[in-house]
């Protein structure tokens, strides 16, 4: 080939055969793609956005500063402090989470008591986080709309996978996963007759799914009243999927 094109190119009188005209076509055309695949390699490695990556305390910071600004004070005290230090370095990816048999691999059921703020730090971080994005999603929500005369399994398919951003951001996040608040209190879902446990029906498809997704759990049943809510079965996909994260007991409602 080398042979080829230094004829091409040094001699004048050079009349090339119709195989050596295709064979130098090919070579253009080869040369052309790997062209193009250096300058995509580049903006997706050389040009991808940089960030200074936030530590929880600094995760932190930027929670309380959103919530001073609105007027609402973020509280943190002996008895939530353990937890809210555990999803500042679980939202940082800190190596210090992994701690105790945690896995920054997996999702977060987030579990306590009626009012100690667990919607509200996970509404917090839906946005303020580096690495994650996802939708808060209720759970009675859900099952409602499983109900509705165009409802059925169709209505579920959209929780069934992570959603495909149309800009890469900021911080180069490029898909937004869910959140499911409430979960265990939604109602069983009815459609023509059939009964179905929604969120058994999409933590299933979920757990099956080649990709990794974001799933995020915010509950008031303890383990042993989700295996009793939704079976055994689920209870093991559910291990296998997420942290739990709980408020102690000892937490008090915020609700006034």
């Amino acid at each position: 080939m080398s042979t080829l094109h230094h004829r091409e190119l040094h001699s004048a009188n050079f009349d090339p055969t119709e195989d050596e005209v295709n064979l130098l076509k090919k070579y253009r055309e080869q040369k052309a793609a790997n062209e193009r695949l250096r300058a995509y390699g580049k903006v997706i490695f050389e040009d991808a956005p940089t960030f200074e990556k936030w530590t929880p305390e600094i995760l932190l910071d930027t929670i309380e500063g959103v919530c001073d600004e609105d007027g609402k004070p973020f509280e943190v005290d002996d008895n939530n402090r353990e937890t809210i230090n555990l999803l500042m370095q679980y939202f940082t990816r800190h190596p210090d989470f992994e701690k105790d048999g945690r896995s920054l691999k997996k999702g977060l059921v987030i579990y306590g008591g009626v009012g100690v703020g667990k919607t509200h730090i996970m509404r917090l971080l839906q946005h303020a986080n580096q690495y994650q994005l996802y939708r808060m999603v209720d759970c009675s929500d859900i099952a409602a709309d499983f109900m509705k005369k165009d409802g059925g399994e169709q209505s579920l398919e959209k929780y069934f996978g992570d959603v495909k951003c149309q800009h890469r951001d900021v911080y180069a996040r490029e898909w937004i996963g869910y959140c499911f608040d409430d979960f265990g209190v939604e109602s069983e879902g009815r459609y023509f007759g059939n009964s179905v446990n929604v969120m058994e029906r999409i933590i299933e498809v979920r757990y099956r799914s080649k990709m990794p997704l974001t799933t995020h759990i915010i509950t008031n049943l303890n383990a042993a009243q989700m295996k009793e809510r939704y079976g055994q079965r689920t209870a093991d996909r559910m291990r296998e999927m997420f942290n739990v994260i709980a408020f102690p007991a000892t937490c008090q409602s915020k609700r006034k």
